[in-house]
């Protein structure tokens, strides 16, 4: 329920379940936004568009297999930068979160200096680590080596949002369900929810989020100029 009332607020729309399966809007949580923001949920496309495009957007062949394709938004926006698809997944219990006793509480500047370097800009973005963040753990191995760190930023006004970050030279021992359930655990028992998000083609942030239990919710884009 909490986050079906989530897209209803985000999206502005008064039942996000019983809407046709297309769905334009504009309204005022998206109204700075000057690109397209698309959310496929099971079997509805609901896309919020500027005013100046929602001419041209009701003639689009809007459906989730058009939709999810990076290249038909560049044939119909060219220079328009498409980010996505990514996945946004929830998870509401603790009940499948392995021990998280090796992992400890820092502040961010203390990942920035153990593992910016050693990852890449895009895993540094894609992780929360370049963003204001309301909580960070890292995880130590034997000899202390850091190996990765996970964070908590804003979901729906509180610090729910789940991000990960693994160093290159660690990967491949699990590292990151163990860092990522000391996140998820804070947040679910704070506020009774956390949410993951990942790109469609990180096939190992989304194994996690699978591991962890989280439970896929929606596919969303996002194209601006």
């Amino acid at each position: 329920m909490r986050v079906e009332d989530y897209w209803r607020r985000f999206l502005g729309v008064d039942d996000v379940e019983s809407r046709p399966s297309v769905l334009l809007v504009h309204r005022s949580a998206l109204a700075g936004y000057p690109g397209v923001f698309v959310v496929l949920r099971e079997d509805q496309v609901i896309a919020s568009v500027p005013p100046g495009l929602a001419a041209t957007a009701k003639a689009w062949p809007l459906t989730r297999e058009t939709v999810a394709d990076p290249s038909w938004w560049q044939d119909r926006l060219p220079g328009w930068a498409v980010l996505g698809p990514s996945v946004q997944s929830f998870l509401d219990h603790t009940d499948a979160l392995p021990d998280t006793a090796r992992t400890r509480p820092v502040g961010p500047a203390e990942v920035l200096r153990h593992l910016r370097e050693r990852v890449t800009g895009s895993e540094w973005a894609e992780s929360g680590f370049n963003k204001d963040l309301e909580k960070a753990w890292l995880l130590d191995v034997e000899g202390g080596r850091v190996v990765a760190a996970a964070n908590l930023s804003l979901f729906d006004g509180v610090p729910a949002d789940v991000g990960v970050l693994v160093a290159g030279d660690a990967r491949g021992h699990g590292y990151s369900a163990v860092v990522a359930a000391t996140a998820t655990r804070h947040a679910v028992h704070a506020h009774a929810i956390a949410r993951w998000r990942s790109l469609d083609s990180n096939t190992a942030s989304r194994r996690t989020a699978h591991r962890l239990g989280f439970q896929d919710d929606c596919v969303q884009l996002a194209i601006r100029p």
